[in-house]
Formats: structure tokens, C-alpha cells, sequence
């Protein structure tokens, strides 16, 4: 993922690669930020600065974060499908599966936000592949359901390079017709 994709103060862009390293061990919670937080600044209240609203807006930030970084790799030439662009996204955040794994425990809680934040991922990905046209809402549904359990396999895929997910995002995205 590039941290430099979407533009950011440094302070929040530090103290969110700090609290995707913690997340794992701590989870997505207000003490995960203070722990990030102290290891980045030596205070360990400053994150209320940063992200006043806590955890799931340090969430937010991430995946906006992940979401212009798999923008990016498409604003040159689009993707020929929506499999390059899973692939990609994937690709990109190969490093963060321990944090991806705690993310989506956390979500399974928070089912509401998640849903949201998903269906934004699923309108950049769209937008990845067609920028200029607008996708369905039964489209977005069912990319974003599909994409779900893709995750869901990667976060357990041992193969080199991801080999077994790419080739299930790949029948998948057949069978959505993207």
C-alpha cells in the first residue's frame, strides 16, 4: 500500500502505520491508538488530535488510504478487469494481512460501518475498471459480497504469491460477468 497515495499531515499518517502494526496484538480499540500513539510520539494521548472520533476513524483512514492506493495503480490505463484490480488491492496489502484479520473480526461487530466501508471500496474498484461509468447497486452488492469472501480465503491462503485466491477472484469475477 502506498501511504503517500492519498495526501495526509504526516502525524496522521504515522500514527495510522503505527496502528496498523498494533492492531493485531491489541485490536481495533482506543488503546491500540494510545499505544500507536505513544510509540510514535510519546504521548500517549495525542491520538485524540489526530482521530478525536478513536478507532474506526483511524479504520476510515486506512482503508481511504488502501482505497487511493489501489485507485492510483488504474489512473493511468483502467483495469481490463475486475479481477486485476482484486488481485492488485490484494497485492498491495500482502504485508497487512495480520491486520486485515483483526479488521475483520472487528467488523463482524460493527456490521453497519463495515458494509459502508466495503461499498466504497466496491465503487473504486468499479471505478478502476469503467471510471467513467456508474455501476448498479445490485453490482456494487454483489462485487462487495464476492470480495468479502475472497478476503476471507486470502487472509488463509499459504500459496506463493497468493496463487490460490488469484485463481478463485479470477472463476469469481467470471461468474459476475466483471
Amino acid at each position: 500500500m502506498d501511504w503517500n497515495a492519498l495526501p495526509a499531515p504526516d502525524d496522521r499518517r504515522l500514527l495510522s502505520k503505527a496502528f496498523v502494526e498494533w492492531v493485531p496484538e491489541h485490536g481495533v480499540n482506543h488503546k491500540t491508538l494510545a499505544v500507536a500513539s505513544e510509540a510514535v510520539f510519546g504521548d500517549a494521548i495525542r491520538w485524540r488530535e489526530i482521530f478525536p472520533t478513536g478507532a474506526t476513524e483511524a479504520l476510515w483512514f486506512v482503508s481511504d488510504v488502501s482505497d487511493a492506493s489501489m485507485r492510483a495503480a488504474f489512473l493511468a490505463t483502467p483495469a481490463g478487469c475486475m479481477a486485476e484490480v482484486i488481485d492488485a488491492r490484494l497485492d498491495q496489502n500482502r504485508s497487512m494481512k495480520r491486520f486485515v484479520r483483526r479488521v475483520m473480526q472487528y467488523d463482524l461487530l460493527h456490521p453497519f460501518q463495515a458494509l459502508a466501508r466495503m461499498q466504497r471500496t466496491a465503487r473504486i474498484m468499479y471505478a478502476c475498471v469503467s471510471p467513467n461509468k456508474r455501476a448498479s447497486f445490485p453490482g456494487l452488492v454483489s462485487l462487495n459480497l464476492f470480495y468479502t469472501a475472497l478476503v476471507f480465503l486470502w487472509l488463509i491462503d499459504r500459496s506463493p504469491d497468493d496463487k490460490r485466491t488469484k485463481t478463485a477472484t479470477a472463476r469469481a469475477m467470471r461468474i459476475l460477468g466483471m
